[in-house]
């Protein structure tokens, strides 16, 4: 049986949708929301590597993680808590985090889950690259 990276309900999928903080304006969303109660584990899809924990001022408390192959950047958002600490190696199915509310971009308890990839790392930053729909990570 496969595990779930969170257990919730896709409240908001990738691609285009009304901003639901500016709801007369059109973005693209570049990952997918998942609602599900503050608190809820979150398991790591893949083998890899923390690359950053941070507190972004839109997204909140956030995990990044990149595959073996350094190929792929996955991205956790509005996190309660942070399990994991940069730099170090991370398996899959692993516990990462709790799932939570924070930052300025969101309307209620969920994870923002991203895929990012094709891009190279400048300093701290992940820059170029293509967002991508990570549905296929929610399961593994």
């Amino acid at each position: 049986m496969k595990k779930q990276t969170i257990k919730g309900i896709i409240s908001s999928p990738f691609g285009t949708r009304r901003d639901p903080l500016t709801p007369s304006t059109w973005r693209v969303h570049n990952g997918i929301d998942i609602a599900a109660p503050i608190g809820t584990p979150i398991y790591s899809p893949i083998n890899g590597e923390v690359v950053a924990t941070y507190f972004h001022a839109k997204g909140g408390k956030t995990i990044i993680l990149k595959d073996s192959d350094n190929e792929i950047r996955l991205g956790f958002c509005h996190l309660q808590k942070m399990l994991v600490e940069p730099n170090t190696t991370i398996k899959q199915g692993q516990r990462i985090a709790l799932s939570g509310n924070t930052g300025a971009a969101t309307t209620g308890a969920h994870l923002h889950f991203s895929l990012k990839t094709g891009g190279q790392w400048i300093g701290d930053d992940y820059t170029d690259g293509q967002w991508q729909n990570p549905a296929a990570y929610l399961t593994f």
